[in-house]
């Protein structure tokens, strides 16, 4: 009977490892910081080329505006020309007729064959009565014919007219699409202009690291984990000492242009210059002074219960620590921000902050498995993201709305 227990346990002691999946912790060397800054420097080569790209698309859509913006006004003064010679043809043909009636009045054609026949007979000879017909006959045909004439001219004219109205509509359509592809890639390039600027926040900020791991001894192969000694701890503990939870870690209603509605950490919310401290024993990794989504946002590298994790703190006014410093769980290490002193909005016309990312002063608090240098490269912050855990899993919380 022991031995079949003894079995029994050693079964499940054997199939345990395969049940629970190993924590995957993210061995970095120095070389592979070196890799990732020229990964960054070749995205930042690559977003130059997209903005020289997109800006030139800008200045072409910009000639083709005012290509057709003049092509729009040429057609409005042909249609203005032509409702005007209509109006004038309209007007000759009163004229005209009115002109040939007078000339024949007194032969009273319109009235009746007697007139006609009394003025022809009056002829003082047979020349003169030949000439009679003749004139009458070529007064009245010369009047129809140009009268027809005319007439043909207005019809013409209105043709025109309508399909330089067609044309018109034709134009400021494009001109409308042109308009609102130009409006795209103003969009666009203010996006790429953004990236840029944080790409640029990102090579100075790996820069600063290499150098921080380097004054810690670390040579260009070693684990930095190990040369870094990362003081450990047991616990996670609460970013501060005051708040209230706003919005909890997962899917979310409607969030900001650009937001992902999956939230990664927990939103915790005080006045501006809250203090916020490390949440466990660790080192500085990464510290962002402007991104355009975050604002300033500080990484810290922790080893807890043995296990790697990495905390995030986003949307800080200022910070107290540097890259490399090593950060006892309660030591202060940063102000809290995200309100009117750093949101990005628009007063009087005018654009006021940078990040847009934020409606109100308050900390993005976000945990994950794995040691990662977020974002030193896009693969780091992509892993970074994809292995953020709920903080309430770690850390005791109160629900959302309520105050400690």
């Amino acid at each position: 009977m022991m031995r079949k227990i003894f079995i029994n346990l050693l079964i499940i002691c054997l199939l345990i490892p395969m049940i629970i999946p190993p924590v995957q912790i993210k061995a970095e060397t120095l070389n592979d910081l070196y890799k990732d800054l020229e990964k960054l420097k070749k995205n930042k080569e690559e977003n130059i080329k997209k903005k020289n790209l997109t800006q030139g698309q800008i200045n072409k859509a910009k000639q083709d505006i005012t290509s057709i913006s003049i092509q729009i006004e040429e057609a409005e003064l042909d249609i203005v020309r032509l409702e005007k010679e209509i109006v004038e043809l309209n007007k000759e043909i009163k004229e005209r007729d009115k002109e040939i009636k007078d000339v024949i009045t007194f032969l009273q054609i319109s009235k009746g064959e007697s007139e006609y026949l009394e003025y022809i007979f009056k002829a003082r000879d047979f020349t003169d009565f030949i000439y009679r017909i003749a004139i009458t006959e070529q007064l009245s045909d010369y009047n129809d014919k140009l009268l027809t004439k005319m007439n043909l001219m207005i019809k013409q004219n209105e043709n025109k007219k309508r399909e330089l109205n067609e044309l018109k509509q034709n134009l400021k359509d494009q001109q409308n699409s042109l308009t609102q592809k130009m409006r795209d890639l103003n969009r666009n390039l203010y996006d790429l202009n953004e990236a840029n600027v944080d790409l640029k926040t990102e090579i100075d900020a790996m820069n600063k690291l290499i150098k921080a791991y380097e004054s810690l001894g670390c040579k260009r192969y070693d684990n930095l984990n190990k040369c870094a000694n990362i003081p450990l701890d047991s616990k996670f503990s609460r970013p501060t000492a005051h708040g209230k939870v706003t919005s909890n870690f997962g899917y979310r209603g409607k969030v900001l242009p650009g937001v992902d509605s999956y939230h990664r950490g927990i939103d915790i919310a005080n006045g501006e210059g809250t203090p916020i401290y490390a949440s466990a024993n660790g080192r500085v990794a990464v510290l962002y002074p402007k991104q355009s989504c975050g604002g300033k946002m500080l990484f810290i590298h922790h080893i807890v219960n043995g296990n790697h994790y990495t905390t995030g703190y986003f949307h800080l006014l200022s910070t107290t620590v540097s890259v490399g410093q090593k950060v006892t769980r309660g030591q202060l290490i940063a102000y809290m921000g995200g309100g009117d002193s750093t949101r990005r909005r628009v007063v009087d016309g005018k654009v006021i902050g940078y990040d847009t990312c934020t409606t109100g002063a308050h900390l993005h608090f976000q945990l994950s498995r794995g040691h990662y240098l977020a974002p030193g490269g896009p693969s780091n912050w992509e892993a970074y993201k994809s292995t953020a855990v709920d903080p309430r899993n770690y850390i005791s919380f109160p629900d959302v709305g309520v105050k400690w």
